[in-house]
C-alpha cells in the first residue's frame, strides 16, 4: 500500500505519492532565467529577492505543470494568499 501525502509547501493542493515527489522539485536555474527576462515588477531590476513578490507557476507543478520559463508569473504575495 502507498502512502498518499498532501503537499501544501510546491504546489497548494496537490496529492502526491512517494515516487512523485521528485517531480515536484523546482530549478534554480530555472527560476534565474525568469528573473533575468521577466525583471521585478517593484523594483524593475533582473534580481531577487523582489519585495511584495513570488514566483508562481501558471499550472502548478504537481498538476502537470512545466518548470519552465514560459509556465512562471510574477504573482504579489497579497494575492498567493
Amino acid at each position: 500500500m502507498r502512502t498518499i501525502r498532501w503537499l501544501f509547501v510546491l504546489c497548494g493542493m496537490c496529492i502526491l505519492t512517494e515516487g512523485t515527489e521528485a517531480a515536484c522539485k523546482r530549478s534554480d536555474a530555472v527560476r534565474r532565467a525568469f528573473v533575468r527576462t521577466h525583471p521585478c515588477p517593484r523594483t524593475g531590476l533582473p534580481t531577487l529577492p523582489c519585495p511584495g513578490f513570488v514566483i508562481d507557476h501558471v499550472i502548478p507543478l504537481c498538476a502537470g505543470g512545466s518548470d519552465t520559463t514560459g509556465n512562471m508569473q510574477w504573482q504579489s504575495i497579497a494575492d498567493a494568499k
